[in-house]
């Protein structure tokens, strides 16, 4: 049966999600915040036990930019979603566990959690934090949302695991498709690419590589930083001295100002384009290039749409910055988890919540996402298409670039 579910908005990595049904959570350990998610209006919470959900995810490591961003973005919409009753007359209760990117911290959160009788539903910032977790999940099959998972984990599907944001491998199809629109005058056309290190991105390079050599393009600059590099000049310099016609590009928000920033210092001022990963409101604005894309499965707060008009209400009620890179995946990811759960009733175990999952069917997001989601026990992917925006200096905000593009090599 389909479901269809109506969200707000939402996306490039997700943090943990974790449900408990009927109990409610201890004191949290060093590495954990409790953070109760009813509502602070008097007469507004629902009553009866409360599923507890929890999350996973850089909170104080190397990409804590990140990483309290989908904390935040999660709490937003668990805390709204309470102030209209909560789900099937029960309140949430949410708990942030932080694994500092550390696979170490990362398996004993999720022991932790799992510790407390959970279904968990788990999503994390980096995918080697993820692939260490996967066997304790699978082992206690429980299904998870993640936005890290590389494509080998989505494609064929796997019975736990359900993607929250693109894979980073499946963005080059549509990042090269747009490039070949850009270079269509280009007889001969040269490109570069500029990722960062890190299992998923390292596919991304691998399928962008193969597409671009079947495009017959020259690859003409190849360079790779470490995901937490602050100087980037070596590989710019590069970048720039090789004279590409066009960067296709798979960088973080602070990594990708820098890099485009200094290839136009450099004097190369060819398209640009960058995963959804980078993509944040405040990397365009920050930019302001009308030549730097950036590709999203979904808009941005300046966008339309009953779903964006919650996605306003909720972080504008939770006090933070709808604009922050990444948060805007947390609260999607929690917008998925409350549909699911809204299915699987309560109490829910973690079985029921799987076939669920695999029943959701297309999700109606209210123009979050650039298209409906699917999930489905032939595709955990969620997202199927994408877009390409940019920064126009004439309205000062992001707008459409491209149509509608496919996600992967479909």
């Amino acid at each position: 049966m389909r479901t269809r579910v109506l969200l707000s908005r939402a996306v490039a990595g997700i943090a943990a999600l974790v449900v408990l049904t009927g109990a409610a959570c201890g004191s949290s350990k060093s590495t954990s915040t409790a953070t109760p998610a009813s509502s602070t209006q008097a007469g507004t919470a629902a009553a009866g036990e409360p599923y507890v959900v929890g999350s996973t995810s850089d909170l104080s490591g190397p990409i804590a930019f990140e990483g309290t961003a989908l904390r935040d973005g999660l709490r937003a919409y668990l805390s709204y979603v309470n102030q209209q009753g909560g789900v099937n007359g029960h309140p949430i209760k949410y708990v942030a566990l932080d694994d500092r990117s550390d696979p170490n911290t990362g398996i004993a959160n999720v022991k932790q959690l799992v510790g407390q009788h959970a279904v968990v539903i788990l999503g994390w910032g980096l995918s080697n934090v993820i692939e260490a977790a996967l066997p304790s999940l699978q082992q206690d099959n429980m299904p998870i949302i993640a936005q890290s998972l590389t494509g080998d984990m989505l494609h064929p599907v796997k019975p736990v695991l359900f993607g929250g944001d693109m894979s980073i491998a499946d963005e080059a199809a549509p990042e090269v498709s747009f490039a070949s629109g850009q270079l269509s005058n280009v007889a001969h056309p040269k490109v570069a690419l500029f990722t960062y290190v890190s299992a998923v991105d390292a596919q991304f390079r691998q399928a962008a590589q193969q597409l671009v050599k079947a495009k017959g393009w020259d690859l003409v600059a190849d360079q790779v930083v470490q995901l937490t590099a602050t100087d980037l000049s070596a590989p710019v310099a590069a970048i720039a001295r090789a004279k590409p016609d066009f960067v296709l590009m798979s960088l973080v928000d602070p990594q990708a100002v820098l890099a485009v920033s200094g290839l136009r210092q450099q004097g190369l001022n060819v398209p640009v384009v960058n995963y959804d990963g980078g993509s944040g409101y405040t990397t365009l604005q920050k930019l302001h290039d009308p030549n730097f894309y950036v590709l999203r499965p979904y808009g941005f707060a300046t966008d339309s749409g009953s779903g964006i008009a919650t996605f306003g209400a909720a972080t504008k009620a939770a006090g933070v910055d709808p604009n922050t890179p990444f948060l805007i995946n947390g609260y999607m990811q929690a917008v998925v988890l409350v549909g699911a759960l809204k299915s699987c009733g309560f109490p829910c175990s973690s079985a029921k919540l799987e076939n669920v999952m695999n029943s959701l069917g297309a999700v109606d997001t209210g123009g979050v996402a650039v298209a409906p989601l699917l999930y489905s026990n032939t595709d955990h992917a969620g997202i199927q298409d994408a877009r390409i925006y940019k920064w126009d200096t004439q309205s000062s905000k992001p707008v459409a670039a491209s149509e509608l593009l496919p996600v992967g090599q479909k």
